[in-house]
């Protein structure tokens, strides 16, 4: 057995580990563009998820654009700045945007947009938007006041922080 003693007995609980609890993120974009894709709405399920990413995106990496650019000179410019491997999802994310909010009838999707999502929220400046942060205890074993109330905001993040 794990955790020391004989053969075949169960570990002592002073020589058991100790495990936290992981409990799984799903963000919120992922599971809306799912939601949508399940319906069989692939184009509004593009129109919707391409500007949550990217607005995503500017507030995890701090970017900051001018509202008359388009998004293909945004994309160029954030290539410069972002991981590489992120630019080259988030472009192709566009190619499936661009036919879908652009085009008069959306062509059949080449790539299933939730992979790609995956994909960009793997990377930790994304899905750490919607990670809440971990408890924080008061300072000298809790002997002190209590910290003031935090509310709660789409996305995950608390006010106040």
């Amino acid at each position: 057995m794990f955790g020391g003693g004989k053969r075949g007995s169960p570990a002592s609980p002073s020589t058991a580990g100790t495990y936290a609890v992981i409990r799984p993120l799903e963000v919120p974009v992922v599971t809306e563009t799912k939601r949508l894709m399940g319906r069989g709405e692939s184009a509004r399920a593009v129109r919707y998820a391409y500007p949550a990413v990217f607005s995503d995106a500017s507030r995890a990496f701090h970017w900051e654009f001018e509202a008359s650019a388009t998004h293909r000179e945004l994309l160029a410019r954030f290539a410069e700045k972002a991981p590489a491997h992120f630019v080259t999802h988030l472009a192709r994310l566009y190619a499936l945007y661009e036919p879908a909010r652009y085009g008069r009838d959306a062509p059949p999707l080449l790539e299933d947009p939730v992979q790609i999502l995956l994909s960009l929220y793997s990377f930790p400046d994304l899905w750490m938007l919607y990670a809440a942060p971990p408890a924080r205890s008061p300072p000298n074993g809790g002997g002190g006041a209590a910290a003031p109330k935090k509310a709660a905001r789409p996305g995950g993040l608390l006010l106040g922080e």
